[in-house]
């Protein structure tokens, strides 16, 4: 695995252990990063910024068609 897919995987994990934690009220680039232990320009960079980081969450876990039973 890549640097940069080590990072991504360290950022998606930490975007689930945050919403699990908290909710969606508690998801944010700064919360997220430190979570994850990296730079929150990292989610701009690799992401776009927090919806690009949900949207590559949501994909991954099949989110849409695995809720919609």
């Amino acid at each position: 695995m890549s640097r940069r897919e080590n990072t991504e995987r360290k950022l998606l994990n930490a975007l689930e252990e945050q919403i699990n934690a908290t909710g969606m009220v508690g998801v944010g680039v700064n919360a997220v990063a430190k979570r994850a232990g990296v730079s929150k320009e990292l989610i701009y960079r690799y992401f776009d910024g927090m919806p690009g980081l949900l949207l590559a969450w949501m994909q991954e876990q099949d989110f849409w068609t695995a809720r919609a039973g």
